[in-house]
């Protein structure tokens, strides 16, 4: 195993303890300003690539009313269940909000 790869992100705080895969590794060879900078970037896509995902299935949730919250928690890490939870929320506050708006008897 070449331990000059690295292909995931370890959490570590609390009694959890998640671990986030890169969506492709990174060399940790050459001058290190570098390849810090290239993690960082990779990083940054993986967190986004994560983000995107959960906006999606808060989406796929919302379309199927048989769809419960509960796999769309499980199966993201806990920084992405509350920002899924977090989009739910905001999307049937304004939905409720414009109905409010609209229909006096809602």
């Amino acid at each position: 195993k070449d331990k000059t790869i690295i292909h995931k992100i370890h959490g570590d705080g609390g009694d959890g303890h998640e671990v986030i895969p890169f969506i492709k590794p990174v060399k940790a060879v050459g001058n290190i300003e570098d390849w810090l900078t290239t993690i960082l970037n990779t990083m940054r896509l993986t967190l986004k690539y994560h983000a995107r995902s959960c906006a999606a299935g808060v989406f796929e949730a919302r379309s199927d009313p048989s769809n419960k919250l509960r796999p769309l928690v499980d199966s993201n890490i806990a920084q992405f269940a509350l920002l899924a939870i977090q989009i739910m929320w905001t999307y049937e506050t304004q939905t409720a909000l414009e109905q409010c708006k609209t229909n006096a008897n809602a």
